[in-house]
């Protein structure tokens, strides 16, 4: 019972968290993208994107995350 009231807390501070950014970005999976990045943050350890196809995505990062240009 613990489990399942943690697990919906959790959820719920994750949406209010992704509400509260002030940016209108859509949720994606791990993966590579290509765009240009429009926004750093480090200290959240988070970028934002901006797609070919004109939507902005919320990226984190870690220690072995990659971040290329032109292939380098």
């Amino acid at each position: 019972m613990n489990k399942k009231i943690f697990s919906f807390i959790s959820v719920i501070a994750i949406v209010m968290l992704l509400a509260s950014c002030g940016h209108n970005v859509d949720v994606v999976e791990s993966g590579t993208y290509d765009g240009t990045v429009s926004e750093a943050k480090p200290d959240e350890e988070e970028i934002y994107v901006d797609l070919d196809n004109g939507k902005t995505i919320e990226l984190y990062f870690t220690e072995t995350t990659t971040l290329t240009k032109n292939g380098t």
